[in-house]
């Protein structure tokens, strides 16, 4: 035999190998590893441009068929499900099933995108294959925001909580801009280890290095150029530090009756407490002893906070509290509850403003799945028995359908409740109903010393940047802090203390791009993949058509 026979019978020898399985879940383990790192480290975040090279090695793979869709699939679902227990494994200390539930059901999803891409993987050419995975994954982050079982902690983009110094332009992209940088960055770089030529490897690697850089340095440039807008106003923030598990709630163990809780919490921030504040903030269900809002004025807890306000009359206060409402003369929504004698209602977890005579409500609206609401009740009503009872109340809460911003004077208050403050095309709703600062209210003490607090006050950091508004955070334990427009931490809190800080922030009123249009990436990525998904299928069979009756 020559040698040439010999050449071609090796390569076709090569072709049908099948790359081993042990192969293919020790790449979907470096991916989960690669992206992990990117969630806990300064700096180390540099990882999330490589992360995903050993998947979509996966997918080249199944694309010359050395792979099996069951076994790229199986192995992607390794990967996302190492990836959520490795960076969220502190959903456990609030609730054990939730926590493997969400595990679970969000590495699921996260391999959707891939599933696309393998539809068209044998049947197009790399570079659509590709082009169909990037968009499918900025879509799935889209849905992923926009449906009632969200939980887009995970977005790639939020990697760079991080470093907001690198992401300025979020503000024109939002969060899902990073994303797309992401992944984009991390197609350059499979090619410098799927190229054979090194002149093509060193090509590659030059791209993607300017890839990673060029957005950096415009960050930096855009961050440089920023000047804070309006007028300053002083804040207090009090942070109490009441245990959710031991003393907050009338069934814990050490329970802090709800008249010493307000006592302290007044206690620290007269403390702070100046001629020029305008605003205190309490966390998140600073009062859980669940009041009916038609009836609010007649509480003695209430009667309690006037009292105190009463002394400083050009305050402001926005606390979080657990409310209910009637529904007596108007139709119910679907998450109503009823009770014979009673009959339609709706409990909340509410914020309220309270000035002088003024009080006004926002009632939280993104609910955290499973934990404060049944995912589309009107289906699932008969389930709502599932959802987890974390203190406030059993069987989930109502909701707005838009929101509420708190006005005082030329302060125009956004009231932003623990979970709404990770999506930031609804935190842009307060904004265009003319919102100048943002006001974040939290209870972060469900999870422990982990590190789910602090993702959960960075996050807080790039809504800043997306809207240009600063922000007052205000937490029952966790990190309460002043942001500047610009994400950064001027002032915060150690975890787990009982304190309160005074700072001063600017009411910027302009909206920028991103307040503007929102996710549009995301919408954009959609309408392009089902166009692009649609015309591969469509030319695949007709190709198959001519090739069949070319056969006959």
């Amino acid at each position: 035999m020559n040698s040439t026979a010999t050449d071609k019978s090796s390569m076709k020898q090569s072709v049908v190998t099948k790359m081993p399985l042990l192969h293919a879940y020790a790449y979907a383990a470096l991916s989960a590893l690669l992206l992990s790192m990117a969630w806990y480290v300064p700096y180390l975040h540099l990882s999330i441009f490589l992360a995903f090279v050993p998947l979509l090695l996966l997918l080249r793979a199944y694309r010359m068929k050395l792979l099996t869709a069951k076994h790229l699939l199986a192995a992607s679902y390794v990967a996302f499900l190492l990836w959520n227990v490795a960076t969220t494994w502190w959903i456990w200390n609030a609730s054990a099933g939730g926590a493997v539930g969400a595990w679970l059901a969000n590495a699921l999803l996260m391999c959707l995108p891939m599933a696309v891409a393998a539809s068209v993987a044998r049947k197009a050419e790399p570079l659509y294959v590709h082009l169909v995975w990037v968009l499918a994954y900025l879509s799935f982050e889209y849905f992923h925001l926009n449906w009632e079982l969200s939980w887009p902690w995970l977005q790639l983009g939020n990697a760079f909580a991080l470093a907001p110094a690198w992401v300025q332009w979020y503000e024109f992209t939002g969060v899902l801009g990073g994303s797309l940088w992401v992944l984009l960055t991390n197609l350059l770089t499979l090619h410098i280890f799927t190229s054979r030529l090194p002149h093509n490897r060193r090509v590659y690697a030059f791209y993607s290095f300017l890839l990673i850089a060029l957005p950096i340095g415009i960050s930096y440039w855009l961050g440089a150029r920023y000047k804070e807008k309006g007028t300053a106003i002083e804040i207090v923030v009090m942070q109490p530090n009441i245990d959710p598990y031991q003393e907050k709630f009338p069934d814990s163990p050490h329970f802090i009756p709800f008249v010493e809780q307000i006592r302290r919490f007044m206690d620290l921030s007269q403390q702070q407490i100046t001629p020029n504040t305008r605003l205190i903030l309490w966390p998140e269900t600073a009062i859980d002893d669940a009041l009916w809002e038609e009836n609010i004025h007649q509480y003695a807890v209430i009667r309690q906070l006037k009292n105190f306000m009463g002394r400083y009359a050009q305050v402001g206060l926005i606390t979080g509290l657990t409310t209910a409402r009637f529904y007596k003369n108007e139709l119910p929504p679907v998450t109503a509850r009823y009770q014979e004698g009673l009959g339609y209602y709706d409990v909340f977890n509410t914020a309220m403003f309270l000035k002088q005579d003024t009080l006004a409500f926002y009632h939280k609206s993104k609910l955290v799945p499973m934990v404060e609401a049944m995912p589309y009740p009107a289906v699932f009503r008969w389930l709502s028995g599932l959802v987890i009872d974390l203190g406030g109340t059993s069987g989930g809460y109502g909701k707005q359908a838009e929101r509420t911003i708190f006005v005082d004077g030329d302060a125009r208050y956004a009231p932003i409740i623990c979970f709404e403050s990770v999506f930031g095309e609804y935190v842009g709703e307060y904004v265009n109903k003319g919102a100048n600062l943002l006001c974040i209210i939290t209870n972060d003490g469900w999870w422990g010393d982990t590190p789910g607090y602090k993702q959960h006050m960075r996050y807080a950091c790039l809504r800043a940047i997306e809207h240009r508004r600063a922000i007052a955070r205000c937490a029952n334990t966790g990190i309460s802090a002043f942001i500047s427009a610009k994400g950064e931490v001027l002032q915060a809190t150690p975890y787990w203390v009982p304190t309160a800080i005074r700072g001063s922030l600017r009411l910027n009123n302009e909206r920028t791009f991103y307040s503007r249009y929102g996710d549009y990436l995301g919408r954009l990525a959609a309408f392009v993949l089902i166009a692009l998904w649609l015309s591969l299928w469509v030319r695949h069979w007709r190709f198959s058509s001519l090739t069949k009756k070319k056969q006959s």
